[in-house]
């Protein structure tokens, strides 16, 4: 669904069965806005709770995931110092994994490239403090560790002598936008080339209305609304 259709929805659901309670579109604009981050906090929260429940590695929980796999990213970094220190990308959120990445291969005859290889990882500053107490452990090469600092911009890698790494994280969700006019006779005109979509799978489009309504005070489990969908479907196009 694009924005238009999932305004439309909310609005037929909630002036059908629940006395007009409509909402406007800048208050719309306003709720993409909050369910765009709450959605995607509430479903990292659940794959962080399955990966430790089942004691998996997050990367093997998130690509299993159909309510976050639009937001993985996997970018090959390189580190311009000598102290490990590597910067966050831009559109960094949430931090899935990151390996080593090492050159193998041994000359024109041989297969060379570089390759993802040892796991690092990502530790709190405490664990890193108490780890730091035991150089020896915090220095094993086969068991590299990084930690955020300065403030979340930066993450720092341990060993130091490590360049170049993969990184495979989350991307900021991208905030949708529903652009409109008013016409001569106040009737709101959707402008779909001035809109932003969500960016979320289609799956998650239901899931995302019910969390609009349930800000509007309508709570509807998401096969209701997947419902009132096809009722609305029906109508508009009679």
């Amino acid at each position: 669904m694009n924005v238009n259709e999932i305004y439309r929805l909310v609005n037929y659901i909630a002036d059908k069965d629940f006395s007009g309670n409509t909402l406007k579109p800048d208050d719309y604009n306003l709720l993409l806005k909050v369910v765009n981050i709450n959605l995607f906090e509430l479903e990292f929260e659940n794959m962080v709770a399955v990966s430790q429940r089942e004691n998996k590695p997050m990367d093997k929980i998130i690509y299993d995931s159909r309510g976050l796999r639009e937001f993985i990213v996997r970018k090959n970094l390189v580190s311009t110092n000598d102290f490990g220190i590597f910067q966050f990308e831009s559109d960094y959120r949430e931090n899935i994994t990151m390996f080593v990445r090492e050159v193998e291969g041994n000359g024109p005859s041989g297969l060379v490239g570089t390759f993802a290889k040892k796991r690092i990882e990502l530790v709190s500053f405490d664990e890193f403090s108490r780890r730091n107490e035991n150089i020896i452990s915090l220095y094993i090469p086969d068991h590299p560790i990084a930690f955020l600092e300065y403030g979340g911009v930066n993450f720092q890698i341990y060993p130091r002598n490590i360049r170049g790494i993969e990184h495979i994280y989350l991307i900021q969700p991208i905030t949708p936008f529903f652009a409109f006019t008013i016409d001569s006779l106040g009737r709101i005109v959707y402008n779909y080339g001035a809109s932003t979509q969500l960016r979320w799978n289609n799956y998650m489009h239901y899931k995302f209305a019910m969390l609009i309504l349930k800000e509007m005070g309508i709570n509807l489990r998401e096969n209701q609304v997947i419902e009132y969908a096809q009722l609305e479907v029906q109508n508009h196009s009679k």
